[in-house]
């Protein structure tokens, strides 16, 4: 199936895309908010600035894929892989990313506010400057990734691997890290504590 086959039946209403392989496609600035195209190989595909909007994208692979600027808005992202990629600027507020993998992905401003990413995988991952305000990532992977500058008020990181996470400059207001394990944080300079809940339970003030 190639780019022009798979829009035309998308176009016209088929939701069953499963095991399509349409890897190293340009759908740049596509519209696919509200499609169901769960499962797909998208892996080295290019979605700059598309809209995937409230769509469902369980299982798909789109490592090495490029979506800066991308709308994910609300979307379904159930295990799916964004491994490599190139997530810059994107929009995956309120996103449904239970157990999705963004190992070694560039996520520079990205807005992840309100995500659920609990058990996502951020092992190595550059969050610098991301809102991930209200996000929850209880149990989730953040090993050696960066979250210099991010934004965390209110996140939920409770019982969250941070061993060897860079939280230079983070704000952590209200932030929950009970049971997180999180290895030299005093080293990190220019975090904000404001009502932190640290990883052994005490509630950091200041």
């Amino acid at each position: 199936m190639n780019v022009q086959e798979f829009l035309r039946k998308l176009a016209e209403g088929e939701k069953d895309f499963q095991k399509v392989d349409l890897s190293g496609v340009d759908l740049s600035g596509v519209n696919l908010s509200g499609s169901s195209v769960k499962r797909l190989d998208l892996r080295y595909s290019n979605f700059t600035s598309a809209n995937l909007t409230d769509t469902n994208l369980d299982y798909v692979i789109f490592c090495h894929s490029n979506l800066i600027g991308a709308c994910l808005k609300g979307a379904n992202l159930y295990k799916a892989s964004f491994s490599d990629c190139d997530l810059s600027e994107a929009n995956l507020s309120n996103a449904n990313a239970v157990q999705t993998s963004f190992s070694s992905a560039t996520l520079i401003n990205v807005n992840l506010s309100n995500a659920n990413l609990e058990g996502a995988g951020f092992n190595n991952a550059d969050l610098e400057r991301a809102n991930l305000s209200g996000a929850n990532l209880n149990e989730a992977c953040l090993y050696t990734a960066s979250l210099i500058n991010a934004i965390l008020i209110d996140a939920n990181l409770t019982d969250t691997d941070l061993e060897n996470t860079d939280f230079e400059g983070a704000n952590l207001t209200n932030t929950n890290l009970k049971g997180a394990e999180w290895i030299n944080y005093t080293e990190n300079e220019g975090i904000i504590f404001n009502n932190t809940i640290m990883p052994d339970g005490r509630l950091r003030p200041d």
